[in-house]
């Protein structure tokens, strides 16, 4: 007799295709009950197919998909609920206005005689919070929540209908540390009390740290699977591209130039008498834990907010931008943390976007040049290797890392000589990564003032000739390239070891 337990989700051979291109080809995945299972794989590898068949959204050409040994077709998202399946997607999908309770019950609200229950649906979501370790009152206002818990409510959402297997898209994106400590003491809890996780992820140190197994696609394939005991961050990586990723290497410096982004006695809210310069031909890079100074630094920079005191200089203006226009005439571009919200128009093709932030020098007496506009996106695609297929296509049919190429390239049109990128590989792959650390490096050799905010040290590693230190919105050190360890780092952004008082560079005149 076969004792051997059945899988909680086990999906076999599963083939999809979009017309005439097939995207997955024979993949299949298997879930222990209380397993935390890490998908992985570059973007475009099939991943979000493969979820997508699992939430009802996509059909498979071939296969089949078993819940605790029993097949369902999951023709619908509906049909995936009622079989035991949540999906977490990294947008989350609850509404600022009503209370935690009412975004538990949305579309689902108890009723008797057609009356809401709201004291039973209140009590129930108490019920549920507790069982993840949550400390949450049922009635706090959705809008009033920090990311992290937001979190919370949509996984309390999937318990709540007795979710079986939950997938969970990036889920830490946009969470600081701290949240993704929590994050990931929910998600134990939650496999403790026996429930499978799909963990999609490019945070490759987050899945060593958080889940048992992992699968990796690669062009719609199953390449490598396995427990994540077995193997490490660079293996995985590597699983991932298809091929070995380079160590670390250090940034061959650039001839540098004059400062063009000035810094001194800056006191804004938030930050506290930053100095710094960043001068032509170098990048430099800023860290610390998320709320001590780097984001409101950067506001403050590109205009968004005025400062107390201060002097801001931007490539021989003095006076401090009070707007994001007015810095972008100075001479500031920004590359913004947040892509899908700050950075790309959805609604627009590739071309439009590249170009939208330079429309004088394709435009001639107030109407679009088409062919000065096409020229300089074709430039722009052949000089940051943007993989696409027509420049007319929407932006949103690139991955992850094109878009942020494309992002780069709508900076570049404009001539800014200084760069702020904020988090400029959030959500991004490793290979795509390991293509963007180039240009940015090449942005400085082309005599650009580089500023790259990031709390990822190998990629300070990478790009950065110079690293700030933040501490409760001071510049407590200042690290050469070769002094970017993460020990260090870690050290100077706690405050241990060192006064959080501000630190004058020391580069040479």
């Amino acid at each position: 007799m076969d004792t051997t337990p059945k899988p909680r989700l086990d999906m076999r051979d599963i083939a999809v295709s979009y017309g005439p291109v097939q995207v997955l080809h024979g993949v299949d995945l298997r879930l222990a009950p209380a397993e935390i299972h890490a998908l992985l794989g570059e973007n475009g590898a099939g991943k979000s197919s493969l979820m997508n068949v699992l939430g009802g959204v996509v059909a498979p050409v071939r296969g089949t998909v078993a819940i605790d040994g029993t097949v369902h077709p999951l023709r619908t998202p509906r049909e995936a609920q009622r079989a035991g399946v949540a999906f977490i997607h990294q947008e989350l999908n609850l509404i600022n206005d009503l209370d935690v309770a009412e975004n538990l019950f949305l579309g689902r609200e108890l009723r008797t005689a057609g009356f809401r229950q709201a004291g039973r649906m209140r009590q129930r979501a108490a019920d549920v919070l507790d069982r993840l370790g949550v400390r949450l009152r049922p009635d706090t206002l959705v809008g009033t929540l920090d990311a992290a818990h937001k979190q919370f409510v949509e996984i309390a959402r999937a318990l709540l209908f007795d979710a079986r297997v939950v997938i969970l898209d990036e889920p830490t994106t946009a969470l600081a540390e701290h949240e993704v400590a929590q994050l990931f003491a929910c998600m134990r809890q939650l496999r403790d009390q026996g429930v499978a996780m799909v963990y999609i992820s490019h945070k490759l140190r987050e899945v060593t740290q958080v889940c048992d197994r992992y699968t990796v696609l690669r062009d719609g394939r199953v390449v490598a699977n396995g427990a994540v005991a077995d193997t490490d961050e660079h293996r995985l990586a590597d699983a991932m591209v298809g091929a070995t990723l380079a160590a670390r290497s250090t940034p061959v410096p650039h001839a540098v130039g004059e400062p063009l982004l000035s810094v001194e006695g800056l006191h804004a809210p938030g930050v506290h008498g930053i100095d710094f310069r960043v001068r032509a031909g170098e990048v430099v890079g800023l860290t610390g834990l998320a709320g001590d100074g780097r984001a409101e630094l950067i506001d403050t920079l590109c205009g968004n907010v005025p400062p107390h005191a201060g002097r801001i200089g931007i490539a021989g203006h003095t006076r401090a931008p009070r707007s994001p226009r007015a810095a972008l005439r100075q001479g500031l571009g920004l590359v913004p943390r947040n892509r899908k919200e700050s950075s790309i128009l959805k609604d627009l093709t590739i071309q439009q976007n590249q170009s939208i932030s330079a429309m004088s020098a394709v435009s001639r007496w107030g109407a679009v040049d088409g062919r000065a506009e096409r020229a300089r996106a074709q430039a722009a695609r052949e000089q940051l290797r943007i993989k696409l297929h027509h420049l007319d296509d929407p932006i949103t049919s690139l991955s992850g890392g094109n878009q942020q190429k494309v992002i780069l390239a709508k900076w570049l049109a404009t001539g800014a000589p200084v760069l702020v990128l904020d988090n400029p590989t959030q959500g991004v792959d490793v290979g795509a990564k390991a293509e963007i650390y180039p240009l940015i490096r090449g942005l400085a050799a082309q005599g650009k003032a580089v500023v790259v905010s990031s709390a990822e040290i190998p990629e300070l590693q990478q790009v950065c000739d110079r690293v700030l230190v933040f501490y409760r919105g001071r510049i407590v050190a200042e690290l050469t390239n070769a002094q970017v360890e993460e020990d260090a780092v870690i050290r100077c952004a706690t405050g241990v070891g060192h006064a959080p008082s501000p630190v004058h560079s020391t580069e040479s005149p």
